[in-house]
């Protein structure tokens, strides 16, 4: 009973411009000369249910299986699980073929990089390293101190 004057304070404030809008959101098309106490009536009934797809078993079953072959878990499958790489014989998979294409691996199946091999394409890139930063921004410094006349 609460609810319901509430609904009617609610919208008793409305006016009929907003009562018409609420009534086209909900999918109703209200009657054009129709009195504020006749759309304040179309509001009060519930709003339609919405519409939900059928339950296609055969769709579903289809998803169920793409999702089995491509490692996925759905809502469909709570109890499948994602296949990860921490076999054992997927992980010496990995290991052979690395060392047949001569790429340094750990016992994890890791690449191990040195700092020069880190390096060597930074200086192709033209972005300087350690030191030599340092040494051309003092020099730098130097230049712009002599410049203004500060030692």
């Amino acid at each position: 009973l609460c609810y319901y004057i509430t609904f009617l304070v609610e919208h008793f404030s409305f006016q009929i411009v907003h009562l018409k809008e609420e009534l086209t959101k909900r999918g109703v098309t209200p009657d054009p000369k129709a009195k504020k106490s006749e759309l304040i009536k179309l509001l009060q009934k519930p709003k339609p249910a919405p519409i939900t797809p059928p339950h296609d078993p055969l769709a579903l079953d289809a998803k169920l299986k793409r999702a089995q072959r491509f490692g996925l878990t759905g809502r469909t499958s709570p109890g499948a699980r994602i296949s990860t790489i921490t076999d054992e014989e997927t992980k010496k998979k990995l290991l052979i073929r690395a060392q047949r294409f001569g790429l340094p691996v750990n016992d994890q199946g890791k690449t191990e990089a040195s700092k020069d091999t880190v390096k060597e394409p930074a200086k192709h890139v033209g972005s300087k390293t350690g030191a030599a930063v340092d040494d051309e921004l003092e020099q730098k410094k130097r230049a712009r101190m002599e410049r203004f006349g500060l030692k």
